[in-house]
């Protein structure tokens, strides 16, 4: 008889991406690296899973509920995860009271996702810059941080404190100009950081 090695395929996942995951920018000073954010870090640092972005920008993170269904469907022949984003820069709630807003596009998202058959991640990335500017702001961020570490526990890939960024002092030289996106040092330290996190999670299942 003639034996096979049994292959597992690559989990391959998706993630609905924006400017800070992508880094898809024009260049406007010499601390900033366009077009190389952490997914294609992160698809750098590891062959054990690859990691795709559905959106390069705020507005393709503004109707991600919603477009979660269609691009389920699109590749779901191709795909095992899909990584939901707890935070970023154009659905960030604004004070704790909206953060019921923001866990319920996350759990409608979730909802599709293993309807699909597929397996949820969330991530948390690190408030970066000027994207949090109140106390208000910043309540809301540590509010989402413990609710989705209470919800998907190990599948929660929390970055929150990871690295320090901030328009007021902290690790300046990984911010870009514009004090919101990572330029190319920020988004290795920041990928650099994920990938354990994320091999614990996929070593787990």
């Amino acid at each position: 008889a003639i034996r096979v090695k049994r292959v597992t395929p690559k989990p391959m996942i998706l993630v609905h991406g924006d400017s800070v995951a992508t880094q898809v920018r024009a260049i406007a000073a010499t601390n900033t690296s366009s077009g190389y954010g952490w997914v294609m870090r992160m698809n750098e640092l590891t062959e054990a899973y690859h990691i795709v972005s559905m959106g390069v920008g705020g507005s393709s993170m503004a109707d991600s509920e919603s477009r979660t269904p269609e691009l389920l469907e699109m590749h779901k022949d191709y795909i095992t995860h899909m990584m939901i984003q707890s935070w970023s820069g154009n659905g960030s709630p604004v004070s704790i009271a909206d953060c019921e807003r923001i866990k319920t596009n996350i759990i409608n998202m979730e909802t599709a996702i293993l309807a699909a058959g597929k397996k949820v991640l969330c991530v948390t990335l690190k408030p970066h810059g000027g994207t949090i500017s109140t106390q208000e702001e910043i309540d809301a961020y540590w509010h989402m941080v413990d609710w989705s570490t209470a919800r998907y526990g190990i599948n929660h890939i929390n970055l929150s404190q990871e690295i320090t960024l901030s328009n007021d002092g902290g690790m300046t030289l990984i911010n870009s100009e514009d004090n919101v996106h990572f330029n190319a040092t920020g988004q290795l330290i920041q990928a650099t950081a994920l990938k354990p996190i994320l091999d614990a999670a996929m070593a787990a299942e």
